[in-house]
C-alpha cells in the first residue's frame, strides 16, 4: 500500500502543479517546441554546408589568371606549382573534383588530369608534385578561388592561392579578392603571378 499512496501523492502534487502554475507547464512546452525547431534548423544548416557550392558553378572550362604562394619559385615560369587550370568537373555532388590542367616544363606544355577526393573540412587531397590539401574559398561569378598546401617529395611545404576565370581577365573588383584571401593566408602581395601572360597550352 505505501506505493500506491505515493503513486497518489505525486499525481495529486502534479495536479495542483498545473491548478497553481499552469503557466509554467505552458512554458515549459513553449520550450520544447522552440528547442526541437532549433535542432531541425541546426540539421538543415549542416546539410548546406556540407554541399556549400553549386555543382553547376564548378563544372566547365577555366583559365588561371592569378596565382599566389609563400614559395614563390614554385609557381615562377618552369615551377612545379605554376598551373595552367582548362577544366572543373564535379562528381558525386563534388565529392570527388576532377581537374585538367597543362604546365610548362622546359618551354612545352605538359597536360595532367588529377582527382580530389574531399575529406574533412571540405578539404581536398590529391597527389601532384608531392601531397595536395586544398579548399575551394569561393565560387561565383564566373570566378573560383583555391587555396592550397603542398608537400613536395623533399617536405618542403608551399602554400598557394589561385584564381581562376571562365573569361581570360578579371575586374578590380575581383583581383581585390584574390589579394584578400592570399594577404588571409599570410603571402605577401609581392609572391603574386600573372600566369595568364604565358598560358599559350592548348585548349581542353
Amino acid at each position: 500500500m505505501p506505493s500506491c499512496q505515493y503513486y497518489i501523492k505525486r499525481n495529486q502534487t502534479r495536479s495542483l502543479q498545473s491548478l497553481i502554475y499552469p503557466d509554467l507547464l505552458k512554458d515549459r512546452k513553449t520550450d520544447l517546441i522552440k528547442m526541437r525547431t532549433f535542432l531541425l534548423a541546426l540539421g538543415f544548416a549542416l546539410i548546406c554546408a556540407s554541399s556549400q557550392f553549386d555543382p553547376e558553378e564548378i563544372n566547365g572550362d577555366w583559365r588561371s589568371i592569378l596565382m599566389g604562394a609563400n614559395n614563390v619559385e614554385k609557381i615562377e615560369q618552369g615551377g612545379d606549382l605554376r598551373v595552367h587550370l582548362r577544366h572543373l568537373e564535379c562528381v558525386d555532388e563534388c565529392d570527388k573534383l576532377l581537374i585538367t590542367f597543362y604546365l610548362k616544363l622546359n618551354g612545352e606544355c605538359q597536360k595532367f588530369s588529377v582527382e580530389g577526393i574531399k575529406g574533412a573540412n571540405e578539404v581536398y587531397e590529391t597527389d601532384f608534385s608531392g601531397d595536395n590539401y586544398f579548399q575551394i574559398k569561393y565560387v561565383r561569378s564566373r570566378i573560383i578561388l583555391f587555396y592550397n598546401k603542398n608537400v613536395d617529395a623533399d617536405g618542403k611545404v608551399t602554400y598557394a592561392t589561385l584564381i581562376a576565370a571562365k573569361e581570360e581577365s578579371l575586374s578590380e573588383e575581383q583581383k581585390k579578392k584574390f589579394e584578400e584571401l592570399t594577404v588571409e593566408k599570410n603571402i605577401p602581395t609581392e609572391n603574386i603571378r600573372n600566369v595568364i601572360e604565358t598560358d599559350d597550352c592548348p585548349a581542353v
